[in-house]
């Protein structure tokens, strides 16, 4: 039930606010944690501000304007962004952060391959 509810909110939150562009959440401070081993070629990020469907694309196309980047797949309900980096050239963590605030989101975790 707790779900469903979050969903009912989240859909009538971005219905009420109009959220078809990105909202950035007010933080004092973005934590970048420390670089993690997630997978071969797979970097995770943690984004606050992701609020409905309207700000996936918000979200990808700064991430696949990169060189170093080969997919993004974004995880509405939990603001988790899974890119898959480029085997011999890959984004940097200071790149994927930057693509993040440049879609006007906060980065909260980022776990890179090492």
């Amino acid at each position: 039930m707790k779900n469903i509810t979050s969903i009912i909110v989240l859909s009538l939150t971005s219905i009420l606010i109009g959220c078809d562009s990105p909202m950035p959440v007010n933080s004092t401070e973005a934590i970048v944690q420390p670089a993690v081993a997630t997978g071969e070629n797979t970097a995770t990020l943690w984004v606050n501000g992701i609020g409905c469907p309207g700000c996936i694309p918000s979200v990808k196309e700064p991430m696949l304007k990169l060189n170093g980047v080969q997919a993004v797949s974004v995880e509405l309900q939990t603001g988790v962004v899974t890119v898959t980096l480029n085997e011999t050239n890959p984004a940097t963590q200071d790149q994927l952060s930057g693509a993040i605030e440049d879609g006007g989101f906060t980065l909260t975790k980022i776990e890179m391959p090492q």
